[in-house]
């Protein structure tokens, strides 16, 4: 995540004579449109009028969430709540459309779909909560999508937007204070050393956030690296026969011959977490031939030529749509689907 300042978003910004149609019939259609002002960026919902369009609301767009690999999103403050905007940006199409399932769903149409807690802990480094039970708000829609032990109370104090080294390695509040105190000490002390974690604890640290959630279990922004995934969250009983790519590496990995094979085989053995190596394909090729050309764990490939070398991925984890994300709606109603990488790593 990070903070949206004016001018962040003139290279992808549509003009404000753009419209995007809550019905496919245009002509007695509300609509969106983007506006760029001094203050920053906004969202409106307008209404046809007889003599002109009646403006229904103004959603602020103050805070943009995802890498931008396949889009990003927006997210306004009303009071201490934050609330998904119904336009989001398509990196991959290059194009604003609706977000995934705000189409047709009026609350979510209106700008009013809350970004619960849980969400943000894996779409940001930290939030400070506040328990919702005393919260007297909208009932109704807004609980459709909240978990009993999830909150969409969000304090604006103390957050770190972006994905911090604590997501990975702990609290480092007692780590800089011990070295601060010891500067002469080379070895890392009261950090989380990933490579010292059981393989399980390993993946689960990047599963937490590659592994579709069920309940929430505690509250979030509580989990530590090494602790059990499932003491946190009830993980989602997955379709292993109608495959969704979206947020299932980590228990997709973890069923593939590749991995069940290689003892030693992890996230980290493909992915490296401190470089952007996306879409590399020959470069992630590579790393399937330093197991298979040795043949040490699994059975040496039955394809040599230099094509097949230079890009397993493409075969054996293919790009698939996603069914989790739902249709995306564009301008006029078209729609138009999201796909991603699946991990499950064969023959497909």
């Amino acid at each position: 995540m990070r903070a949206v300042s004016p001018g962040l978003l003139e290279e992808q910004f549509t003009p404000e004579h753009e419209r995007f149609y809550v019905k496919q019939d245009t002509t007695n259609s509300a609509y969106f449109e983007l506006a760029s002002t001094a203050n920053g960026y906004e969202q409106r919902i307008l209404a046809p009028g007889e003599e002109s369009d009646v403006e229904l609301a103004r959603l602020s767009m103050d805070l943009e969430l995802g890498s931008g690999k396949f889009a990003k999103a927006y997210v306004r403050w009303e009071g201490e709540r934050l609330f998904l905007n119904p336009l989001s940006f398509y990196t991959t199409e290059q194009r604003w459309a609706f977000g995934p399932g705000i189409y047709g769903k009026l609350p979510s149409m209106q700008g009013m779909r809350p970004v619960t807690a849980a969400c943000l802990d894996c779409h940001s480094g930290y939030f400070k909560i506040a328990d919702r039970s005393g919260y007297e708000g909208p009932e109704g829609p807004l609980d459709d999508y909240i978990h009993a032990g999830d909150t969409f109370v969000i304090k604006r104090e103390d957050m770190v937007l972006p994905i911090s080294c604590a997501k990975c390695h702990g609290n480092g509040a007692d780590h800089i204070e011990y070295h601060r105190a010891n500067p002469d000490e080379t070895e890392a002390a009261h950090i989380t050393r990933i490579s010292d974690l059981p393989r399980q604890q390993q993946v689960q640290i990047c599963g937490f956030c590659h592994t579709p959630p069920g309940a929430v279990k505690r509250s979030p922004f509580t989990f530590d690296p090494g602790e059990s995934y499932a003491d946190f969250i009830e993980p989602a009983v997955l379709d292993f026969v109608n495959t969704d790519p979206h947020a299932t590496q980590a228990p997709y990995l973890t069923v593939s011959e590749c991995f069940k094979q290689t003892p030693s085989m992890t996230c980290t053995t493909c992915h490296h977490p401190h470089r952007r190596e996306r879409d590399q394909l020959e470069h992630f090729s590579d790393r399937c031939m330093q197991c298979h050309e040795t043949g040490q764990h699994c059975a040496e490939i039955s394809m040599d030529d230099d094509e097949a070398t230079s890009n397993c991925i493409d075969c054996h984890m293919p790009v698939q749509v996603t069914k989790a994300l739902k249709e995306v709606v564009g301008q006029k109603g078209e729609t138009f689907p999201l796909q991603m990488r699946n991990h499950w790593i064969k023959v497909h």
